[in-house]
């Protein structure tokens, strides 16, 4: 036993006390690494969990943790110390650069707090054409170009308070409401044109689409916001998001975009303020680089800086994958619909929903279509889940009545010869055009569009 303990320290004593400290950061970064294998893709085509790209930066980064340590388990005192100093030069080269020229973005312009709503996006923000159009078309000429959101950080100008002969649609939604540059090539934009092509001159259609948006945020946005400008009518076109977030992200159905974020960081901040935060966290908080690193692993979230969430543990909650799971999500979102129906008819404007197409449902994919992100999982689920939204909106809204009407424009792709998807959900100019054509007919149908005699 002696000569065992011998053996040891003089094992120990060849390597020196940089071994020691060598060793800490090894196990450092190990902890580090779990945060990275943590993050699951958003597009996963390896283990079911990682892009190829990011499966890649783990594999490498392994291998730099692997190198470390079997040079400070191998390295005699010298080794050690040149290993340590060389890992401590590198870390101030890449903290003084972080510093200077890698600070993280900021979501705050996309991701603005708002009570009760979660996020809006930055009222009075500046955004450029290509964080307006979502559809990928921005060219060179709108290089110079720029758009201020209004106060509330919707697109356009606010509705005036005296509505005159004003006939005032609202367009609520996520990005795709949200998208188009000029904004005239957006839903609303070009909605508000076949208003003026038939006729209808007195229309004016506001948009307030918000990136990320899902129905309860928009049930909120109605509550809180909307019905102050006095709508004539609301058009609520959603359902994207409402699907594929639970997919990819928080399984838990309704939930907002970054829910999980936000969560972590509520926790992180009350474990702060009563003096329990972890050492590892508070050395991750004071270090550009560090933050930098990890928010830029985490692009392509869920787990979040400073926490690391067990994503298949919340997945087994709540039943991820099964058909009771895709139920709950199309009766959170057809609940949600209803509920705004019931704001509609109390404050006396009428409401038109709108089920929105996604790339499952196009036929044929033309061109960059055909490499889109597109699994057979991925197309299955969102058949399911469409179906039992479909089910539940023919249950509860057999008949339109006079106030609220329900719409599914999930097929309006089908057979349709051009390219008009950018991703999952996103449409070029094209496809917004076409999408605006197919609710003008929709609400000509049930006498939406009578708009001239019917303001009050």
């Amino acid at each position: 036993m002696l000569r065992l303990v011998s053996r040891s320290w003089s094992w120990l004593h060849k390597r020196g006390p940089f071994f020691v400290a060598n060793l800490v950061i090894v196990a450092f970064m190990i902890w580090l690494l779990r945060l990275f294998f943590a993050t699951t893709s958003d597009h996963p085509v390896i283990f079911g969990k990682y892009s190829l790209k990011y499966f890649i930066a783990l594999f490498l980064l392994v291998v730099v943790v692997s190198i470390i340590f079997s040079i400070a388990i191998f390295g005699a005192n010298k080794i050690n110390r040149a290993l340590f100093l060389t890992l401590l030069a590198l870390f101030l080269i890449g903290e003084v650069s972080a510093r200077l020229f890698l600070q993280p973005e900021s979501d705050t312009e996309f991701f603005y707090p708002a009570p009760y709503l979660v996020f809006t996006s930055k009222p009075n923000g500046r955004r450029t054409p290509f964080q307006l159009d979502f559809g990928g078309e921005v060219g060179a000429n709108w290089n110079n170009e720029s758009e201020t959101l209004n106060e509330l950080g919707f697109r356009g100008t606010l509705p005036p308070q005296n509505k005159g002969q004003e006939y005032r649609i609202i367009m609520l939604g996520g990005s795709t409401v949200f998208s188009g540059f000029p904004l005239s090539h957006s839903i609303a934009g070009q909605l508000e044109l076949l208003f003026h092509q038939d006729g209808h001159n007195n229309v004016r259609i506001y948009n307030w689409g918000v990136p990320a948006y899902v129905s309860g945020q928009e049930l909120i946005l109605l509550i809180h916001k909307v019905v102050d400008y006095q709508p004539d009518l609301v058009i609520v076109y959603d359902g994207n998001n409402d699907i594929y977030f639970p997919w990819i992200i928080d399984p838990r159905p309704g939930n907002p975009h970054k829910w999980i974020e936000h969560e972590a960081g509520l926790r992180e901040l009350q474990d702060a303020l009563a003096g329990r935060q972890k050492l590892s966290l508070l050395l991750i908080n004071q270090s550009s680089l560090l933050r930098w690193a990890i928010m830029r692993a985490h692009v392509t979230r869920p787990a979040e800086l400073g926490e690391l969430i067990n994503l298949n543990s919340l997945r087994n909650e709540v039943g991820y994958g099964t058909e009771i799971w895709k139920q709950r999500i199309a009766s959170t979102y057809v609940g949600n619909h209803n509920k705004m129906c019931t704001v509609a008819r109390g404050a006396r404007f009428k409401l038109a929903m709108f089920l929105q197409p996604v790339l499952t449902f196009k036929r044929p994919l033309v061109g960059r279509e055909t490499s889109i992100w597109n699994p057979e999982d991925a197309q299955q689920f969102t058949t399911d889940t469409y179906q039992y939204i479909r089910s539940e909106m023919n249950q509860q809204h057999p008949d339109q009545n006079e106030d609220c009407f329900s719409f599914d424009l999930s097929d309006i792709f089908l057979n349709y010869d051009s390219a008009v998807f950018t991703d999952w959900g996103h449409i070029n100019t094209a496809g917004n055009g076409r999408v605006a054509q197919q609710i003008y007919e929709r609400l000509r149908s049930v006498h939406l569009t009578d708009a001239t005699s019917a303001v009050h």
